[in-house]
């Protein structure tokens, strides 16, 4: 498995804020031809709301994926360099239940 690509924490923050001040801004335009379009519906009020809703949400997709694609990793398992030796109690067989083979008698104030 490679490993994981440092990232830069500040800059994935950058890119988030700037991802939710280009969704509130883009959305603006959307907003008022909506209302506009709720108050006098014509086709040319349409039309432009239906561009700028496009247009929009390109732009917001766009800087949202880039925030995404910044974002840090997780680490897992075996990106620790620790975690290849292994643990014994976790590498070896499970044994039988003492108190369920029966093998042994139970105490007894049972």
């Amino acid at each position: 498995m490679p490993s994981r690509l440092p990232y830069d924490i500040r800059a994935y923050h950058r890119l988030r804020w700037r991802a939710r001040l280009a969704t509130a801004v883009l959305a603006l335009p959307a907003v008022a031809l909506g209302t506009q379009l709720a108050a006098q519906p014509s086709a040319f009020v349409f039309l432009y709301f239906s561009l700028s809703v496009i247009l929009a949400g390109w732009g917001v997709v766009t800087v949202w994926r880039t925030s995404y694609r910044a974002r840090p990793y997780p680490l897992r398992d075996g990106d620790l360099p620790g975690a290849r030796m292994g643990v014994p109690e976790l590498d070896e067989a499970p044994r039988p239940h003492v108190g369920l083979h029966g093998d042994i008698r139970p105490p007894d104030r049972w």
